[in-house]
């Protein structure tokens, strides 16, 4: 065999190793990259028509709640809404009113482009996210979380200023054309807060029967002891039951929830005797 074989084949050796060792370099850092943002993943989602018109009909079924713990509600700025609001405080929603709210929104309301500012403000905090998660779920393994693969973020228009579904793992929050955020110039307040309803809502605040008050009160205390450095302007709601304070006011607390759980019932039924 001829040296000019011999020369042509290892050149061609060389490349093919060359180029192994190249996928395998982009293997081994995306896979690095991938560590560093945690297993759990977080998408974020503008909405269709339908869901936006499904999410501001089941606000309207809602109003009762809202007006009871006077939450403020931003809706559609169109004179159906109003019409809509007082058939839902009156028991007079049917199939009716659904197909006209979504018709109006088909027609003059939804435009997609309105969510693209807020969609580009939560892509950029995806990664402290996915790392506020891992600590999420660290500690949840204390009251039996089963860890979700991943969590979506749905963008809306209008609502009470953030949402979520415990069984779907959905967060819906609310944002404006302008990519401002109800309650916080920074997003991040309002999705950890519902991140820590999800994993608390079945396995502690369904467990432990704990009221609204309640439950809203362990939430904040939880993001106000974990994420103090990082969200400093978050605020404790004023009307959550206080008297959780003391039970949750450090990291330790949390760390065994059910146990602070246990004695925080321990002297509400103490009180109520």
């Amino acid at each position: 065999m001829d040296s000019g074989y011999n020369a042509k084949h290892n050149v061609q050796k060389m490349r093919f190793i060359r180029t192994v060792s190249t996928i395998l370099a982009i293997f081994i850092l995306t896979w690095l990259h991938l560590s560093a943002r945690g297993q759990y993943t977080i998408q974020i989602k503008t909405p269709t028509v339908e869901e936006e018109s499904e999410y501001i009909w089941h606000n309207i079924c809602m109003i009762g709640f809202f007006d009871q713990h006077a939450y403020k509600v931003a809706w559609p700025n169109h004179t159906i809404i109003a019409e809509l609001l007082d058939d839902a405080r009156n028991q007079r929603l049917n199939d009716s009113s659904y197909n006209t709210l979504i018709n109006v929104m088909r027609q003059s309301v939804y435009r997609k482009e309105d969510y693209a500012k807020g969609y580009g403000k939560v892509s950029a905090i995806l990664s402290f996210l996915d790392s506020a998660l891992d600590v999420m779920h660290r500690l949840s393994s204390k009251w039996d979380y089963n860890p979700r693969p991943g969590y979506t973020i749905l963008l809306t228009l209008y609502g009470p200023g953030g949402s979520y579904n415990d069984e779907t793992g959905q967060i819906t929050l609310f944002t404006t054309v302008y990519g401002t955020f109800k309650g916080y110039n920074n997003p991040e307040n309002t999705l950890i807060h519902e991140l820590f309803h999800i994993m608390t809502e079945q396995p502690v605040v369904q467990k432990y029967n704990l009221t609204h008050q309640q439950k809203e009160r362990l939430v904040d205390l939880f993001v106000k002891t974990w994420f103090a450095t990082r969200l400093p302007d978050y605020r404790i709601q004023g009307f959550g039951d206080s008297r959780m304070d003391e039970w949750f006011n450090t990291r330790e607390k949390f760390t065994d929830l059910p146990a602070s759980m246990h004695g925080f019932l321990k002297t509400i039924r103490a009180e109520k005797q």
